[in-house]
């Protein structure tokens, strides 16, 4: 059990019973002063650390940016804006987030009008045939009656121990909950709909340079089969030559495939059908990656909506206490009626047949074979739970962030040695179209260096569009431009 958590301690002690009665019986005068039966101590967090482990002197050259409530403008990129403000118009998931929203809203209302007393309206008429038999009835009586009855009914529930005041709270943090967990999921969207986007951009140049590398490997494979015929190659060459042209030939499918895939993912993020949504080919290249600036370690608890739902979700699991212990004490109801009765029409409405009655309830169990304490025990164990995915949620955001400054880092440091080789490479392809010019080298091995230089080219590229994916996911796990609610 966790040492720096509240002891819940359960009502169901004789002594802790009393203790609570003593406290909370009021005058009748004061129902209308509720006491609270929810602890009041809240949870703590897990202790954070001063500075991010994997935040070094890198991240200060990179001249990191704030976020903005829209950051993935700081591109100005047309496409991705509109992507992204389709996505978060029409994505099917934020609209069902929104529903639960509304469900969790009613569902609170109703809580709070519980606080309330209620009126009602009744009127009924009968014909009764009385038993002319029946015991002590006078001779001659007549049995036979009709019973008209028009009443309004009041009932009022004091919230004395706070059952109804903390089931109303209850339903107020589940709303917030259901709100924030909109902001991840949209905080999430934009995250996917950017990373999708750039993937897509990364494609189309990687096919690009894979359809110079599949004419480039079928050319070779063309000469070196004239090469055969002349003597100079071998069939091991010819073998070589073809599987290389069947290995470009093959990845530039994968990656038409890849682009497919991608597009029809945007389709889907969107909330339009994959068979129409398009995408235009664009061989723009890429931008370069936004790094976030960071706050504190502590600070993520107040950035990051699945943080703030988790805390909503343990408030709520407080308050559901308070419910459950608030039954182990008598129920005080105020009921009222007023109306008419009669047995005729003509005189249904008038004074001599108006009826009232006034006056309190108080029901309280004496044995249930354990059923409130199995009740409270669950409350206090669904607490439990509450604190551990609370704590758990603040755990997995560290985690996330030290993970993304990691691969935002380590990439960082992979594409600068891979953009070296391309350039190393261009320089080699240079000298290599002088030296064929010149007759020095000879063209099967003008179109060795070309491929080099295009694979150059793609691992680079990939290297690149990773790391602007992973800039992309620090900002999710920073909360992106997410701002809590009051």
């Amino acid at each position: 059990m966790m040492n720096d958590t509240i002891q819940h301690r359960s009502c169901r002690k004789s002594a802790n019973l009393s203790g609570m009665a003593t406290a909370c019986v009021l005058p009748l005068g004061l129902l209308l002063s509720a006491c609270s039966l929810a602890p009041t101590q809240p949870a703590s967090a897990p202790a954070a650390d001063a500075r991010w482990q994997a935040a070094g002197n890198w991240l200060s050259a990179q001249k990191p940016t704030e976020l903005q409530p829209v950051w993935w403008t700081t591109w100005n990129d047309k496409v991705l804006n509109q992507l992204e403000n389709s996505a978060s118009q029409t994505n099917q998931d934020l609209l069902a987030a929104d529903a639960r929203i509304e469900q969790a809203r009613a569902a609170a209302r109703a809580a709070h009008a519980t606080l309330f007393p209620s009126l009602g309206i009744g009127a009924s008429h009968s014909v009764n045939q009385a038993s002319s038999h029946k015991p002590f009835l006078p001779p001659g009586l007549n049995t036979n009656y009709q019973d008209n009855v028009l009443a309004l009914d009041a009932s009022w529930e004091p919230d004395v121990w706070g059952q109804l005041s903390n089931t109303a709270l209850a339903a107020d943090q589940r709303t917030q909950a259901a709100i924030d967990d909109k902001a991840a999921l949209m905080l999430s969207l934009q995250a996917e709909v950017a990373s999708d986007y750039f993937l897509l951009r990364a494609t189309d140049t990687d096919i690009d340079e894979l359809q110079q590398l599949v004419s480039n490997r079928l050319e070779y494979l063309q000469l070196t089969q004239q090469m055969l015929s002349t003597g100079i190659a071998t069939i091991t060459d010819i073998d070589q030559a073809t599987a290389a042209y069947d290995n470009a030939k093959s990845n530039l499918a994968n990656r038409m495939l890849a682009r497919d895939q991608l597009q029809h993912a945007l389709a889907l993020l969107c909330g339009e059908p994959a068979t129409h949504f398009q995408v235009a080919v664009s061989n723009t290249g890429l931008p370069a990656p936004l790094i976030p600036s960071l706050q504190l370690p502590s600070r993520l608890l107040m950035r990051r909506p699945d943080i703030a739902s988790a805390a909503a979700a343990m408030q709520a699991a407080n308050a559901q206490i308070g419910v459950a212990r608030a039954a182990f004490f008598p129920a005080i109801n105020l009921n009222a009626v007023a109306g008419y009765e009669s047995t005729a029409y003509r005189n249904w409405l008038s004074a001599p047949t108006q009826l009232w009655s006034f006056g309190p309830s108080v029901a309280m169990t004496l044995f249930d074979a354990g059923r409130l304490n199995a009740l409270d025990d669950q409350a206090h164990a669904a607490w439990r739970e509450s604190v551990a995915n609370w704590r758990g949620s603040i755990l997995n955001a560290w985690k996330e962030v030290e993970d993304n400054l990691s691969a935002v880092h380590r990439l960082n440091t992979e594409q600068q040695a891979n953009d070296d080789a391309r350039e190393r490479l261009d320089e080699q392809l240079t000298h290599a179209n002088m030296a064929l010019q010149t007759g020095i080298l000879a063209q099967p091995d003008w179109l060795n260096t070309q491929s080099q230089q295009i694979t150059a080219h793609i691992t680079a590229e990939d290297t690149e569009v990773q790391a602007l994916i992973a800039s992309i996911t620090l900002i999710k796990s920073l909360g992106g431009g997410w701002q809590p609610t009051s």
